[in-house]
């Protein structure tokens, strides 16, 4: 029976890598989107919210205060009302716009772009009870918890510091106008928040790497599966020696086929054969047509002598044309002299008969 429990010792392979892309397996941080989308979110509210604070100030004195208790109606209800929600939305629309373009951007770092509907499908195993309750008895789900409650304890303990050392700013509060109060207000929520945002990050950041190691070691495999894996991308082995053999047969019996059309052909004598085919009104030099060796030599000699072409014996040319010609090329320069005397010799047979 093989081992279906290797250790996995392997490096994940590029289409395993890729099939996980496709199944939305991918290494990526929540804490870190989270961390940059609350400091985006942060940077906006405190360039804009000072901006929209002065204009909703000068809407309210403008349009509230100038008017009298008896001279309110309900079209300056409606006018305060488009107001406000104008000013709103020229303070939101920028502030969502930017933000979903910054969670797009912090995902495509972490993993990239790429568009997969897998995730999407219906997967019924996720309803199972049993597999459920034993990811929450896992060691991920552990982690997960002890992460979540140190980033309570961290936020609590920074909120709780900067409270602290701000004390005394926030006791003098009660002593300033309203504006004054508003303003502080907002800049000491701004400051804690942005506060808790770092945590937050440097949180994320060693989430991140974190994620990373545990996606290396999620995709590990072992030899057995790389095996498997080279064998998919390759193809059969077997089959692919099958395919090799089949494409050789094939050419040999190419070959055959053009051996009745060889002026000449030259033995070694049972271990090579090479066929020569020379037309003086067509070809400018005699060309290599066939050529084999051991089993497919003696095929080559037997069917020349079937088909009435010469067949002879010559050592040094026929082992010199099969190491230097290959088949549908012309014989070089340097053996013209010797294939011109056999030449002569054939055509001196022909004339004879």
């Amino acid at each position: 029976m093989a081992d279906q429990t290797q250790d996995r010792t392997e490096q994940a392979t590029t289409r395993r890598r890729e099939e996980a892309r496709d199944r939305g397996q991918v290494a990526v941080s929540h804490d870190m989107n989270q961390a940059v989308l609350l400091l985006t979110a942060l940077g906006l509210l405190w360039y804009l919210g000072p901006k929209f604070g002065d204009s909703l100030q000068q809407s309210l004195r403008r349009d509230l205060l100038t008017v009298t208790h008896d001279e309110w109606s309900i079209t300056h209800t409606i006018l305060l009302t488009r107001q406000l929600l104008s000013r709103a939305v020229s303070l939101v629309f920028p502030l969502t716009l930017v933000m979903g373009l910054c969670a797009f951007g912090i995902n495509t770092l972490q993993i990239g772009f790429r568009l997969s509907w897998e995730p999407l499908a219906p997967n019924w195993s996720r309803l199972d009870l049993a597999k459920g309750f034993s990811k929450l008895a896992s060691t991920r789900s552990a982690l997960r918890g002890i992460m979540l409650l140190l980033k309570v304890s961290l936020g609590l303990g920074i909120a709780t510091w900067f409270l602290y050392r701000n004390r005394h700013d926030v006791h003098d509060l009660g002593l300033n106008g309203l504006a004054r109060v508003i303003s502080q207000t907002w800049r000491f929520s701004l400051l804690t928040c942005f506060c808790l945002a770092g945590m937050l990050l440097a949180i994320g950041l060693t989430d991140y790497l974190y994620q990373r190691w545990q996606f290396e070691q999620d995709l590990m495999m072992s030899k057995q599966e790389v095996k498997e894996e080279q064998k998919r991308e390759d193809g059969d082995p077997l089959m692919k020696g099958r395919m090799r053999r089949f494409a050789r047969e094939s050419i040999k019996q190419q070959m055959l086929q053009k051996v009745p059309e060889a002026t000449v052909v030259l033995t070694n004598p049972t271990h090579i054969a090479v066929a020569i085919k020379y037309d003086r009104d067509t070809m400018l030099a005699p060309r290599v047509i066939a050529k084999g060796t051991d089993r497919f030599a003696k095929r080559i000699a037997q069917v020349a002598r079937q088909n009435g072409v010469p067949v002879l014996e010559r050592k040094p040319l026929a082992r010199a044309l099969y190491a230097s010609v290959e088949v549908d090329q012309e014989i070089p320069p340097n053996l013209y002299r010797a294939m011109a005397e056999i030449l002569a010799y054939i055509y001196g047979l022909k004339d004879a008969a």
